[in-house]
């Protein structure tokens, strides 16, 4: 029989200041992708297209949180995406063990705010381009 994992109780954390920190109201979350890259290596003799798996792309993962700009870690989130230039450590937590985790790590390339209507709240879409993953 499967297992089907629900998301809600997943943890999104990310390192700051060598401190593992849980990002706090998290709506969604996409996973991590990773697309190999195909190379052809069809020679003239060959009979068929063959090919071999090259280096894979990670793609970029992203998030869906509800933006509080008082809050430390959105700020810190923000800041990484203005600075361009660091990259940081994630870990997504699923909920149905602790030890099933996926490690990654990426720049923050967007953290878009908005838009909001008179009865929504402000979120954030924040997306991290994966440069390394190790799923535990």
């Amino acid at each position: 029989m499967s297992t089907s994992v629900l998301g809600k109780a997943s943890i999104i954390t990310v390192t700051i200041s060598a401190t593992t920190t849980v990002i706090p109201n998290v709506v969604s979350i996409s996973g991590i992708p990773a697309t190999g890259t195909k190379i052809d290596t069809t020679a003239l003799s060959d009979t068929t297209v063959q090919n071999k798996t090259g280096i894979p792309d990670l793609g970029d993962f992203k998030l869906k949180l509800n933006h509080d700009p008082t809050n430390t870690v959105h700020i810190y989130l923000r800041d990484s995406q203005k600075a361009a230039a660091v990259s940081e450590a994630f870990i997504l937590t699923y909920p149905n063990a602790t030890t099933n985790k996926e490690t990654f790590a990426g720049y923050i390339v967007d953290y878009n705010v908005g838009p909001v209507d008179r009865n929504g709240v402000y979120q954030a879409d924040v997306s991290v381009h994966v440069n390394s993953n190790t799923a535990s």
